[in-house]
């Protein structure tokens, strides 16, 4: 059992946030995508869209937009 448990890894997610840190503590930029902290403003077509759709609370059908699964594969062909 000791041995099964002694084999098990870190999390990656931790691995990285540890790397992350070590990076910064030694003085490098770190952009920390991963845990939804990005380091950019939020485009102002972006926030337009968030509030003229705020209303907007339902779940989606699981299938997706229709309109944008049109799009995305006349895009992808």
């Amino acid at each position: 059992m000791e041995q099964r448990l002694n084999a098990i890894k870190p999390s990656a997610t931790l691995a990285i946030n540890e790397k992350s840190l070590e990076l910064k503590a030694r003085g490098k930029e770190i952009y920390r995508f991963g845990l939804g902290q990005s380091p950019f403003p939020v485009p102002d077509v972006v926030v337009v869209a968030l509030k003229n759709n705020s209303d907007q609370k339902d779940y989606l059908n699981t299938k997706g937009l229709n309109d944008l699964r049109v799009a995305d594969s006349a895009y992808h062909k």
